[in-house]
């Protein structure tokens, strides 16, 4: 196998003849080589989501999405000879290209074309020079908003334009690698962000893909159409980058050895506040809710006790339901700081009594598994499963689909285990997990209400979550409806975990800081730790936990991707979940 990291990949047609001529399966490492029949793979980083990324930082620092503008904006890419310009000037203009055209974006040079702001070799010098010229030519009487820079070293020739040239409003300025050079900038808030390609984890899967190759194996491929070096596409492994600001900087790049603060030139005294105080500095009692079950409840609380050796958590363990009705009641003297688990949906309609926490790792984690104003977190997406004792059920009778739960047979096999939905998160979520599945918000879900009707004689109902698993390791039961997280804890060869293939759902459990908590500093604390890249790593190894962020790989888990899901209803989940409640409990007594 050969890995190419090409500069100059015209050089290169007698090595890739050779190759071809030999067999050789070359991986072209992330530059593509173009016009050549002999590159069989390509592993680079999501190019296009760079540029989108760049674009939408822009768009959320000037406030496009609100109307407000116009604002001035020039734009610089980099080499014309470098295939990922296209994707990066592309990728950001999906973003910014409707505000150009309704007026809200101006470019005082008129000069937006690719082929015009692309710099030869990304040559910071010559993105100087001619960042130099635009500021003399259009901005001597005017501010200069944003500036698209495709990476560091073009953002930084315009930085040093800037400071030699321009006496105006310093701008947004975007880039991409983070690179050393610019850290300083960026920490200084003179460079607004970097996309960071970790090569780390490009590294790892090329080496993965050269190890399958080497075994005669397929490697992974993650895009099949995206990359045309001219002669046809190439298969591809696309890794995905992220945002780096001044709020995150710390835990993308120290916190995770990528560099240290010295190379940064950073004194340790004068690191960022986040990292001003040490651990032992923390004092207190943190009081922490929490309906998560007690191994993994345990742990993390204990490795947050060794990492903050002075602080003390106190936990008190009950349903979701039961501690949100109880933070509720103490809303006018708080006793909880933190609620960590349960059901975003059931935060969700309960978020009046949390209050906003934006943490450090939020370009780690995917949008829709955060409430747009930050007063939930996601911190583990959570399927719903069927688990199943085979000691007291055949593997051909074990529901395969929701659907079949109706034909359950409970004279030969007893009742299916549920939790209960008025008091259990988790329940909750299964129950709307049928009434999304089988009905249509139109009618307020009427048909999932009616196959509700047709299995609720089929469930016991338990009074914990717990028992919805544990009693079928004990045979109680033959089948249970719980989370992923609790089924995949038996490793018995007669416990058997099934993934709804009619669609099933992955609702994370979420942490939230308890509005006018007693100890807000350590309850921001508390979700950094949880949320932070160890914990993640360890609840995932050790309790099959599902990561939250995306630079932790799930381990021994079924990929999200081989896993039917269905859609999730959310606002209807937060906005009627006393009534989903109550028509339940109705028709469970009636």
């Amino acid at each position: 196998v050969l890995v190419i990291a090409s500069i100059d990949g015209d050089s290169l047609g007698t090595v890739l003849a050779q190759a071809k001529e030999k067999n050789i399966p070359v991986i072209a490492y992330d530059r593509l080589i173009m016009n050549s029949d002999a590159v069989s793979y390509y592993a680079t980083f999501d190019n296009w989501l760079v540029g989108t990324k760049q674009g939408e930082f822009i768009e959320e620092q000037l406030g496009l999405k609100d109307g407000k503008g116009p604002f001035n904006i020039e734009f610089i890419t980099g080499d014309p000879g470098d295939n990922n310009i296209n994707f990066f000037f592309d990728g950001a203009m999906s973003i910014l290209q409707k505000y150009l055209d309704n007026g809200q974006l101006v470019c005082p040079s008129g000069q937006t074309e690719k082929a015009v702001v692309a710099t030869a070799n990304w040559a910071t010098d010559a993105a100087q020079a001619r960042f130099e010229n635009i500021l003399s030519s259009y901005y001597a009487d005017k501010d200069l908003d944003a500036v698209l820079a495709s990476n560091d070293s073009t953002a930084c020739g315009v930085e040093n334009a800037l400071a030699s040239s321009y006496s105006g409003k310093w701008p947004v300025i975007t880039g991409q690698d983070c690179d050393i050079a610019i850290m300083g900038n960026l920490i200084a808030g003179k460079q607004g962000m970097s996309v960071f390609k970790d090569t780390r984890t490009l590294a790892a899967k090329v080496v993965e893909m050269v190890d399958a190759l080497m075994k005669g194996q397929e490697p992974p491929i993650n895009d099949t159409e995206t990359y045309n070096n001219g002669v046809g596409v190439v298969p591809s492994f696309l890794c995905e980058p992220v945002a780096c600001t001044v709020d995150n900087y710390k835990e993308l790049l120290i916190d995770s050895g990528y560099y240290t603060l010295a190379q940064l030139g950073i004194d340790e005294g004068a690191a960022p506040a986040a990292a001003a105080k040490a651990p032992e500095d923390y004092t207190g009692t943190l009081t922490v809710y929490s309906p998560h079950d007690s191994d993994p409840l345990n742990a993390g609380v204990a490795a947050f006790e060794a990492a903050y050796p002075n602080v003390k958590v106190e936990v008190i363990a009950d349903g979701t339901s039961n501690l949100v009705n109880k933070i509720g009641a103490e809303s006018a003297n708080p006793i909880a700081d933190v609620l960590w688990g349960g059901g975003a949906d059931t935060l969700a309609a309960y978020k009046d009594y949390f209050q906003p926490y934006k943490p450090s790792c939020i370009d780690l984690i995917d949008p829709s598994l955060v409430d747009a104003e930050y007063y939930w977190i996601g911190e583990s997406p959570l399927p719903m499963v069927f688990i199943a004792n085979t000691d007291k059920i055949p593997e051909e009778d074990i529901p395969t689909t929701w659907a079949a739960l109706a034909d359950f047979d409970t004279a030969k096999y007893g009742k299916i285990a549920i939790a209960d939905p008025t008091s259990s998160g988790s329940a909750f979520t299964q129950l709307c997990t049928m009434l999304f599945l089988f009905g249509d918000e139109s009618d307020d879900y009427a048909a999932g209400w009616e196959f509700v009707d047709k299995i609720i004689d089929k469930l016991e109902v338990k009074n914990s979550s717990s028992l919805a698993h544990k009693d079928i390791y004990a045979g109680e039961n033959a089948v249970g409806i719980t989370l992923e997280k609790a089924a995949i804890k038996y490793t018995e060869p007669n416990m058997v975990v099934v993934f709804p293939t009619d669609g099933t759902s992955a609702v994370p459990d979420g942490v939230a800081i308890v509005k006018n908590c007693p100890n807000l500093e350590l309850a921001q604390l508390f979700v950094e730790f949880v949320l932070g890249h160890d914990c993640q790593v360890a609840q995932n190894a050790d309790w099959g936990r599902r990561p939250i962020r995306s630079d932790v790989e799930p381990v021994g888990l079924k990929p999200l991707s081989e896993i039917t899901l269905m859609n999730y209803n959310f606002d209807y989940a937060a906005n009627n979940a006393a009534d989903i409640k109550e028509m339940w409990q109705d028709k469970l007594v009636g």
